[in-house]
């Protein structure tokens, strides 16, 4: 028999991305609906703030800021939980 622990790969994927200068910000898994007051445009690098938000929401997805012409691009990280056997 085995469980699966669910491991907080967001946060970390969420901090990567902002250390390597992209601002982000947590949408809604059922419809990417941005969770955040402000949207897009409360995107952060912050470590901090990132911390505070995936705290608040910790399986929901992250959105990237992309560019001007595309606003946003959501992500999932490929590895979400590991799963190990007893």
């Amino acid at each position: 028999m085995g469980f699966i622990v669910v491991l907080n790969f967001l946060l970390q994927a969420a901090l990567s991305y902002a250390a390597s200068g992209k601002p982000v910000f947590p949408c809604r898994v059922k419809d990417k609906a941005q969770l955040i007051p402000g949207g897009f445009k409360a995107a952060s690098k912050d470590t901090e703030q990132l911390r505070l938000w995936w705290k608040k929401w910790p399986r929901d997805y992250i959105s990237i800021i992309a560019s001007d012409v595309i606003p946003c691009k959501t992500t999932v990280p490929q590895r979400q939980y590991e799963r190990f056997d007893k």
